[in-house]
């Protein structure tokens, strides 16, 4: 009974969504860099028009958001298939509207 019967695989859904969280906390609009293997810095967003951008920061709020919520209801699932929880717990969680 730990929780883990994935090999707490829920725990690498939340960390991506709080580096997604971290990097649009970062000045996303302003400094969306990538730095390449050869030490420069590329603008991620330089083939979106100046007025589509808001739209793409968006898109990835909401991902972000639902990589959040999907990481909360596998980690529900890992403690149920490993006996922590019981189902009605589960159920809960896969029901419940999360941000």
């Amino acid at each position: 009974m730990s929780g883990g019967h994935y090999q707490y695989l829920s725990c690498n859904i939340r960390e991506l969504a709080d580096a997604i969280q971290r990097e649009l906390n970062e000045n996303f609009m302003e400094e969306a860099y990538d730095w390449s293997s050869d030490g420069k810095a590329y603008d991620r967003l330089s083939d979106v028009p100046e007025g589509e951008r808001i739209f793409v920061f968006e898109a990835i709020q909401k991902l972000q958001k639902r990589l959040k919520r999907v990481a909360k209801q596998a980690h529900a699932l890992e403690w149920f298939l490993s006996g922590d929880t019981g189902y009605m717990d589960f159920m809960k969680a896969m029901a419940k509207k999360q941000v």
